[in-house]
Formats: structure tokens, sequence, C-alpha cells
């Protein structure tokens, strides 16, 4: 058995016998149809043999909270960590959202807005009975600054009494032919 080829300057050659191309040759041009390389391992370089879209590689956030490590190693697997406490500080208002992870059986993570949250949420509180020294309650400070507050409900009620009105562990009392002014409706 022979061959006969041509190499990339159009000269013919011409072997007889049984042998390989490749012993004859060795590494082929890529101008004449090989690879220009004596293996296939790593011949293809992403962007310069390639289109399409693929992953460069995972970088680190800027803004804090996200580390990627593995992102840019071939065949690594890639993890993200987001840490709360690398975020940047801000100051929330009315129409920011916070993420949530839904528990309705799909492990889905949205979002909802400050309004809605303090809308909604403190409906979906347990109720519980109410210990007068050592419970609190929020309110809304009217002064300059708005802030939600919190006072303990034995401090509020000594806040209340004044004239003909004494206020004893969190209990406001009346002193007897005192007018509270006050009005309460019982129906049914």
């Amino acid at each position: 058995m022979g061959w006969t080829f041509y190499d990339a300057n159009g000269n013919r050659m011409q072997i007889a016998g049984d042998h390989t191309l490749a012993s004859h040759l060795g590494t082929l041009a890529v101008t004449a149809g090989g690879t220009g390389a004596t293996s296939l391992n790593n011949l293809i370089a992403l962007t310069t043999h390639t289109t399409g879209n693929y992953v460069s590689s995972l970088a680190n956030a800027t803004n804090g909270g996200t580390t990627i490590t593995n992102g840019a190693t071939e065949g690594g697997a890639a993890t993200i960590k987001i840490s709360l406490d690398d975020l940047a500080t801000g100051t929330i208002e009315t129409g920011d959202a916070v993420v949530f992870n839904d528990d309705n059986g799909s492990d889905v993570a949205k979002k909802i807005t400050i309004d809605s949250f303090f809308e909604t949420g403190p409906k979906l509180v347990t109720e519980d009975a109410v210990a007068v020294a050592t419970d609190y309650f929020l309110f809304l400070d009217g002064g300059a600054t708005g802030d939600v507050n919190k006072e303990s409900i034995a401090d509020f009620a000594t806040a209340l009494a004044g004239s003909g009105i004494t206020a004893t562990n969190g209990v406001l009392s009346a002193a007897a032919g005192v007018g509270l002014g006050m009005v309460i409706a019982l129906g049914g």
C-alpha cells in the first residue's frame, strides 16, 4: 500500500508501504488542514475561536456584601456568599423594599415594600396577654424626627396621670368625684 499526497507548497509526495501519514509529516499545520499541534488539549480559545455567550469570570460585587470564589476556574464550582454585615448602610424610606423568603412551598425570594410590611406585618403577630410591668408598645414620635420609639405600659400610664388621676404599676385610678370626660360605648 502506498500514499500519494501534496504538501502545502504543492509538491507531490509519495510513500510506499504500510506507513502512517503522521510518522512522515509530524505536526500538520493549520494551513494544511491540521491543528498545528501534537495534542488536542486546550486548542480552542473562547472568544478567539468561538462565537456566542459564555461566562468569562465571576467577580465580587463592588457595593459590598457579595463574595464569589472559583469564579474564573475552568471546571470550578463557583460559590456565591452574601454577607449582610458587609452591605453599605442606608436609610429606609417609603417605597423602599426588603427581600423575604416566601414560605408558600416555592422557596422563592420576593420583595415587599416597607409600607406594605408595616401595614400587613403586625396582624400576623401572635396575640399574647399584656404584662403591664414589663411589656412595651411602639409609638410614632410626633416631634421633629418622626421616629418610632417604644415605651413601657407602666410609664405610659404614669404619663397620662394628672389632676385627680393617679397611676400605680401601670393602672390608672380616678379620685372620687373626678369626671374623666370619657364615654364608653358597650355593644354587641
